[in-house]
């Protein structure tokens, strides 16, 4: 990826959202407690007309998240941690000093991120490639990649393709013809499992696209979300194409 990298979408961040900014000094367990209780009050009106035994589930959910934020430093940037109270931070509560800090660098980032679309836009629009064939990896956002398959010279993406209803196709495919090369970022293992009806998903997904012409064909860039970390896929072409309504799996192997 040349544009729409990793970096990219860490500027996507906005810290400074739906923060509760308290007074700046020292707390007591007695005042976290408060806040505590005062945050799960506000999340179990969501279930308020929900039965008993859901209200229950929703309070164990809500202190399963407050102990998961507890342990996490990934929320926020590192240099909160050394100046909040984690717990406090768990509650998404910040002083106004640190706040501040947090917009302002939420709007360094919309800045950066602006930069980087546009010169995007520039470069990949004067490419003069058919909207037909951008939409082609960029309609993929969010399906499930299930398998990566070697056909002689060609390289085969299987697709679980967004529910859109029972008649829907589940499945489909991007062929690339006369692979010229092909990089896979280590760490990217795919594990296509099936639920009770049969329909795979798995823990792989797409995200972002970027195509270039080469002399050769195409030079296709892929951003991939799996659990642990976003992976890249890169290779070069010389056409593609996408199909629908296709078996998985391929082998014809029983989930």
């Amino acid at each position: 990826m040349k544009f729409y990298t990793k970096e990219w979408t860490e500027l996507l961040q906005r810290y400074a959202l739906n923060l509760k900014i308290i007074p700046d000094k020292e707390y007591t367990e007695e005042e976290i407690g408060d806040f505590y209780k005062q945050d799960l009050e506000e999340y179990l009106q969501i279930w308020r007309k929900a039965s008993q035994a859901a209200r229950k589930d929703a309070a164990r959910r809500f202190l399963w998240g407050y102990r998961r934020a507890l342990k996490s430093q990934d929320r926020f940037p590192l240099w909160v941690y050394d100046q909040m109270d984690h717990r406090l931070l768990a509650l998404c509560r910040v002083t106004p000093m640190v706040y501040q800090r947090l917009k302002a660098e939420d709007e360094e980032r919309k800045r950066l991120l602006k930069e980087i679309e546009v010169q995007a836009e520039r470069v990949l629009s004067a490419q003069g490639i058919c909207e037909e064939r951008n939409r082609m990896l960029g309609d993929r956002h969010d399906e499930f990649l299930l398998k990566i398959e070697k056909a002689e010279k060609d390289i085969v993406l299987y697709v679980g393709l967004t529910d859109q209803g029972e008649e829907s196709p589940r499945y489909g495919r991007l062929i690339f013809k006369e692979v010229s090369f092909f990089e896979r970022e280590k760490g990217l293992v795919l594990r296509p499992k099936a639920d009770e009806e049969g329909i795979f998903d798995s823990n792989c997904r797409f995200e972002y696209s970027e195509l270039y012409k080469t002399d050769e064909g195409y030079e296709v860039h892929l951003m991939l979300w799996t659990p642990k970390a976003q992976r890249y896929l890169t290779l070069g072409c010389g056409d593609f194409l996408f199909e629908e309504g296709v078996c998985f799996p391929p082998d014809g192997l029983k989930k």
